[in-house]
């Protein structure tokens, strides 16, 4: 069987996306998120108040940790026909995430087998300014809700190197 957060990803408490699987994600990205996160530069107030007394050396720790993770995220299963578009839509993604968003770019997260919803809700808060990057606001400021939709249909779809860990507090 396999494991729940592959069927039943986990969402956080009062959004209605899923929380991102960070096994096997760039370690330095996953400094680069805790740092913002830390900085309030990315709005999630879990996030914010877990990163607030992180050290240098705990977030190097963390970043380690996930991302020597074994990462083999299989593809979601999407629209087929909004995934399709959002290859069309991705070629200006390929050049920081690989053409399948998988890419070897440290300074940017993998994407391939993300969770749908999560790429969608990214995109999303790039776009209103509610999480801030000045490439992503450039890119994501242009975009319609069917261009989000159907990107983040594409990336999700892709086989990637990412991974949620695996609990052992919950029972099946």
């Amino acid at each position: 069987r396999p494991p729940r957060s592959t069927l039943f990803p986990y969402t956080t408490l009062f959004r209605s996306y899923s929380i991102p699987m960070v096994g096997g994600q760039h370690p330095e990205y996953i400094i680069s998120a805790l740092q913002a996160y830390k900085s309030k530069q990315r709005s999630h107030r879990t996030m914010q108040a877990q990163a607030s007394n992180l050290s240098d050396q705990d977030m190097a720790d963390i970043a380690a940790f996930f991302g020597d993770m074994a990462g083999n995220s299989r593809p979601s299963q999407v629209s087929a026909q909004a995934a399709a578009r959002g290859q069309a839509k991705s070629a200006i993604c390929a050049s920081c995430h690989g053409a399948t968003g998988d890419g070897n770019n440290v300074t940017f997260p993998k994407l391939a087998g993300q969770y749908e919803s999560y790429l969608a809700q990214a995109l999303k808060d790039y776009r209103s300014g509610d999480r801030q990057n000045g490439i992503m606001a450039g890119f994501a400021g242009t975009l319609k809700i069917d261009d989000i939709e159907d990107l983040a249909a594409w990336f999700a779809s892709q086989q990637g190197g990412l991974s949620a860990p695996q609990s052992k507090i919950f029972k099946y």
